[in-house]
């Protein structure tokens, strides 16, 4: 019985980071796309401007946090930071006024 309650817990582990993987997201200005189809699993840091929401290419539960930095940047403490899930196909997420414009920004999994 614990040998199958072990396997279980980590077959959902398993597919629960494969999920993660194929989550991505694209990142917007008021002027149009800034950054299509970044993967929320890359939890390196990465470098946008005048970003004011997103959009993620499939329903995900997540929790995904999104941090960012002004000015300096990772892997510093962040500016700011905002936790998206329960995430629809085709919905604008907008930005928090501490994450938007950010300089640098970092995903990583779990909330914020």
């Amino acid at each position: 019985m614990q040998q199958t309650i072990t396997k279980i817990v980590a077959l959902a582990f398993m597919i629960s980071g494969a999920v993660a993987s194929d989550v991505y997201a694209t990142f917007h200005s008021d002027e149009g796309t800034i950054t299509p189809n970044f993967d929320v699993s890359n939890t390196g840091c990465f470098s946008i401007s005048d970003a004011t929401f997103a959009t993620f290419n499939q329903h995900a539960n997540g929790p995904y946090c999104l941090h960012a930095w002004t000015t300096g940047g990772c892997p510093n403490n962040p500016d700011g930071s905002q936790t998206f899930q329960g995430l629809n196909t085709g919905t604008d997420y907008s930005l928090n006024a501490d994450i938007a414009y950010a300089a640098q920004n970092q995903w990583t999994l779990g909330a914020c």
